[in-house]
């Protein structure tokens, strides 16, 4: 089973990578 330190790095790079996809995506517009 993942250490909360695990997830907790995990669920950061996801939210980093949203925000990545949107910024990407308004440039895009």
């Amino acid at each position: 089973m993942p250490s909360f330190q695990e997830k907790a790095s995990n669920h950061f790079k996801l939210l980093r990578l949203r925000d990545v996809v949107v910024s990407v995506e308004e440039k895009a517009q």
